[in-house]
Parts: C-alpha cells; structure tokens; sequence
C-alpha cells in the first residue's frame, strides 16, 4: 500500500514537469514565433521545431494521467 502511494506521489512530480515543459515551451513557441526565426539549415520557422517541447509535455501528461488512474483502480503492478 505504501508503494503504491510512494508510486503516486512520483508520478504526481512527473506531471508537475510535464506542464513546466507544456508552459515554458509555449513560451518558446511563442518568442519564435513573434520573432519570426528560422532556422539557419532547413529554413523552418523555429516555432514549428520548438512546438515539439510543449507537444512532447502534453503526451508525456497524458501518458502519466493514464498510469496514474491505472494505479488507481489496481490494474497496474507497482
């Protein structure tokens, strides 16, 4: 039982980081974007490459929301 709460509490701090990377690299997306950077090989708008961060913030979200409710209901060894 204490596992499972330590467990929890773990993936609680994950998500925590998850919507840091959500919210700075929106930040990111954001400056680039106004800024109109590109980037210096391919000639892409460096929004469009920076959008991973946020995007890769909210699967890694999601993904713990899914761990986290599976922990919940004991469908998942801890």
């Amino acid at each position: 039982r204490k596992k499972k709460y330590l467990e929890m509490l773990v993936l609680f701090i994950w998500f925590l980081f998850s919507i840091f990377l959500i919210v700075e690299g929106m930040n990111m997306v954001t400056s680039a974007f106004v800024r109109g950077q590109l980037s210096p090989i391919a000639s892409l708008p460096m929004w469009f490459i920076y959008l991973s961060v946020p995007l890769g913030g909210l699967l890694m979200g999601t993904r713990i929301i899914q761990q986290i409710i599976q922990i919940w209901r004991g469908k998942m060894e801890v």
